[in-house]
């Protein structure tokens, strides 16, 4: 098992010290190597905008780290979001009229 865990180094709201966003299961054979591949989108990097709305993910750095659990990690980098982004919730509008 492989698991992909996203850590936001300057959050602008309290977070999780690493959040679980991806995982993905490979059978090795012993000594054998393999590769997994996760695609990070915007939208993986957001939390619920309680003001908004909608989903934000706001423009900074983000760690990235994967291992075989949360006390196993062996690979970390960071990349930047260079812009905010946001992505509405269908309905949410209408829920906050009633």
């Amino acid at each position: 098992m492989v698991q992909l865990y996203i850590h936001d180094l300057d959050p602008k709201i309290d977070k999780p010290v690493r959040e679980l966003k991806g995982f993905s299961k490979i059978a090795l054979n012993p000594g054998e190597a393999g590769t997994v591949t996760f695609t990070i989108r915007p939208r993986d990097l957001a939390y619920y905008d309680v003001h908004g709305r909608g989903w934000k993910a706001d423009a900074g750095k983000y760690e990235i780290e994967i291992g075989a659990s949360s006390r196993d990690l062996r690979l970390k980098s960071v990349i930047r979001l260079t812009g905010a982004f946001t992505e509405p919730v269908p309905g949410s509008n209408s829920l906050a009229q009633k």
